[in-house]
């Protein structure tokens, strides 16, 4: 009977495994040789960066070259910093060159392999594929259109503005009650779909915007949004409670959007109480974080909470709450591109509370909360 060799057959096994699931998942997996600087990528690092195997040989040189000139110090410290720490999980966000020239967003995330003596070996780990892995060229083609869209539209809208407001103007004398009735009710719409316009297109963009996550301080975003707001809260008696918020790994840009969205959104639900209390927050749980921004509002009905969240849907008279309703869409929508969730609790004329989570990042976890 021939002897079988049960540590090369476990090895084998082990291989395949590592195999199969490299093909069956959509992200990259990378395995970093740290002494000889080798890197081994997995088939959708081809696909997506275009280059053919065998054609570069990938070590930490050529990788680090391709690397945004913006974006390469950071990469850099940042690896030399967690490469002499005693962390195991290595996380960072950069834009890589593709074959074709242009340039493509990468979110890394590696797990430290070390040897009895503590000594680093090797990284493995993934990357992270998405809607953020559009090409630039076809980013900015979006965009352009996203502008063409934009003027193409808003153009016939302030052309009836224009002579709207002439003929107010020259012949407002001479139209009856009915008439100018019709006037004022144009107007009104006219604004309105300027307004949906607008939204939209905010809708839109925050689809298309890169997703840059970095090492993001919650508070600094709080007040960036609130003095956005400033001018809402005039003549306003505002009692506005803010504990320390942690930091957080986000794009900075894109969650001031969420912040200001949700203030906005309290700060119309609350418009007519004499005065305004908002509470903004946040609680661990397991695996994330969650924030929620409450107020005393006019709140709503509960068995119509999921409608809040999608595009022109308002649960509320036009006198109530103004606005094309397109605010909470965008919240929804940047929070699942960070891996979040959104949900809402209230009660009528009591108020309500918003709800967004965020994943609890390795780069995180490991001390960078405060």
């Amino acid at each position: 009977m021939e002897a079988s060799n049960e540590p090369q057959d476990a090895l084998r096994l082990s291989e395949e495994r590592f195999r199969l699931l490299c093909r069956a998942t959509r992200e990259i997996a990378l395995d970093w040789d740290l002494k000889s600087g080798e890197i081994w990528w997995s088939d959708q690092f081809f696909f997506a960066t275009q280059y053919e195997k065998g054609e570069v040989k990938w070590d930490s040189d050529s990788w680090m070259l391709r690397v945004h000139p913006e974006d390469r110090v950071r990469v850099q410290k940042g690896l030399h910093e967690f490469l002499g720490s005693s962390g195991d999980c290595w996380a960072d966000t950069y834009r890589f060159l593709r074959k074709d020239g242009k340039y493509m967003d990468m979110e890394s995330r590696g797990y430290l392999q070390r040897n009895h003596s503590g000594e680093a070996l090797r990284i493995i780990g993934t990357i992270r594929r998405g809607t953020e892995w559009l090409a630039a060229s076809v980013q900015e083609e979006l965009k352009t259109s996203m502008n063409a869209l934009s003027h193409d539209l808003k153009a016939p809208l302030r052309h009836i503005t224009s002579f709207l407001n002439l003929l107010e103007q020259t012949n407002r004398e001479k139209v009856d009650d009915s008439g100018r009735r019709y006037l004022d009710m144009i107007s009104a719409a006219t604004n309105n779909l300027t307004r949906l316009l607008e939204g939209f297109l905010s809708f839109l963009s925050v689809g298309f915007a890169p997703l840059r996550p970095v090492q993001t301080d919650l508070n600094a975003l709080l007040s960036e949004a609130r003095r956005e707001l400033g001018k809402v809260c005039e003549d306003r008696i505002l009692h506005l409670l803010t504990p320390p918020l942690p930091t957080i790994w986000g794009d900075p840009v894109l969650l001031r959007e969420v912040l200001s969205k949700l203030l906005a959104n309290a700060l119309e639900s609350t418009k007519k109480r004499p005065v305004t209390e908002i509470e903004v927050g946040c609680r661990r749980a397991a695996g994330e974080t969650v924030f929620f921004v409450k107020d005393n509002g006019i709140g709503f009905d509960m068995q119509y909470a999921q409608k809040l969240f999608h595009l022109f849907q308002k649960l509320h008279h036009k006198s109530d709450f103004e606005g094309p309703g397109i605010g909470l869409a965008c919240v929804k929508a940047i929070i699942e591109r960070h891996e979040g969730r959104v949900w809402a609790e209230s009660t009528p004329d009591t108020g309500s509370t918003f709800y967004f989570s965020l994943p609890n990042k390795p780069s995180v976890e490991r001390g960078s909360a405060t």
